[in-house]
């Protein structure tokens, strides 16, 4: 032993000799290694499966996997062929989901707050009103919040502030002899105030709108009509319809559903339909029968003609709107049809998921996206950064 210690070259043959051994034993083979990790995996899960005892596992020079005790190897349980080609759904798409809200209403949707807090979704919030200021969900990051302002013709408008601040509007409220008396006392206008209106073709780098949503106490048509190139890869409209006028010039759903035909979408549905009861409060609220309809969101999608030229990110991008804010199963499996079948079938398999939405990032940290919301009557501008983001929620199985 001393005198191998003391011979140095051949010390140095040997240990090359060593490293070449182990180079191209099994330690160091990768693929043998992944084979035999991914069976001790399956073998420990099935006997888990069997609902038998931990036991020690070892692999034969054969590669057959034995768990201390037993007289057989384990035989794998093969994937059922069906089952090994049905793809998991996730809802994945690129980009974040850009909202436009006037109104405020979506401060107050626990859907959209949901896609907010999960980095999912950026939202635009105009409140003429202002009667979100105290809202904690307003200085959320991903909310960007204008109160005193509205959209519409970018020249400068008149708020009518009301006894009922819900009613207060830049439409003029209507002092009617037929309204309902909760309605015309809250209609009293208190004060005259400016305010401030925005195009929204004027908003500066403002990326594609997927999602827009007008209430019914503000000029609706005007913002519509002002807004016509920033819709037109526009994916979901939803505009407040008021069947029983409680402000001057609210649009009826005539008026909207020609402006939408003209501009690539079609009426799909109402949401969160109101009625009227005509019978006394004294009565109990179960036998109190409503069935007068005083108001209702009304849901545009794109025309049949511009559902085709979609792009399977933005198929993805509304089928994910339409499940997550609406409830749509539906018409968000026929979207995804367009998109995969399987993908589809899978989707419907899988059910709806209760777990939180999250997105991560596909840029680097740093990039963003910037667009200029500015009132030019007011000498008001304000640079908006959005990052790019994909959005990458989880496994929607329960």
């Amino acid at each position: 032993m001393l005198e191998l210690a003391n011979d140095l070259p051949n010390l140095a043959v040997i240990r090359a000799g060593l490293r070449t051994i182990l180079h191209y034993s099994s330690v160091c083979d990768a693929p043998r290694f992944a084979t035999h990790f991914n069976n001790a995996l399956r073998a420990i899960w099935q006997r888990h499966c069997d609902d038998k005892e931990p036991e020690a596992l070892t692999f034969n020079q054969e590669g057959e996997a034995w768990f201390a005790g037993d007289a057989e190897p384990v035989e794998w349980v093969k994937a059922r062929e069906e089952d090994a080609d049905k793809p998991e759904f996730r809802w994945k798409f690129d980009g974040k989901i850009v909202a436009i809200d006037n109104g405020g209403q979506l401060l107050h949707n626990e859907a959209a707050q949901r896609l907010v807090d999960d980095d999912t979704m950026e939202l635009i919030a105009f409140d003429p009103a202002s009667n979100s200021l105290k809202h904690p969900g307003k200085d959320k990051d991903g909310i960007h919040y204008y109160p005193n302002a509205s959209l519409g013709d970018g020249q400068p408008a008149t708020l009518h502030a009301c006894l009922d601040a819900r009613q207060s509007a830049t439409l003029e409220p209507l002092n009617e002899p037929w309204l309902p008396e909760a309605i015309a006392s809250g209609n009293q206008v208190l004060a005259r105030l400016p305010i401030s209106t925005l195009e929204i073709d004027s908003i500066e780098g403002l990326p594609s709108v997927d999602w827009l949503v007008l209430d019914a106490n503000n000029d609706s048509q005007t913002v519509l009509e002002h807004g016509a190139k920033a819709l037109q890869n526009t994916l979901l409209i939803q505009v407040r319809v008021t069947f029983q006028p409680t402000h001057r010039r609210q649009p009826n759903l005539a008026e909207l559903q020609h402006w939408m035909v003209r501009h690539g979408f079609r009426f799909y549905c109402f949401n969160d339909e109101r009625h009227r009861s005509h019978l006394p409060t004294s009565m109990p609220a179960d036998k109190r029968q409503a069935t007068e309809l005083e108001s209702a969101d009304a849901i545009f999608l794109p025309s049949n003609e511009r559902m085709l030229a979609l792009s399977e990110n933005q198929k993805i991008r509304l089928a994910f709107l339409l499940e997550m804010v609406y409830g749509i199963r539906d018409m968000a499996y026929e979207i995804l049809q367009g998109v995969d079948e399987r993908l589809a079938d899978s989707y419907l398999e899988e059910g709806r998921s209760e777990e939180p939405v999250k997105a991560t990032s596909n840029t680097r940290r740093g990039i963003r996206k910037v667009f200029v919301i500015g009132f030019p009557k007011s000498g008001h501008r304000q640079s908006i950064r959005l990052w790019k983001k994909a959005a990458i929620p989880r496994l929607t199985g329960r």
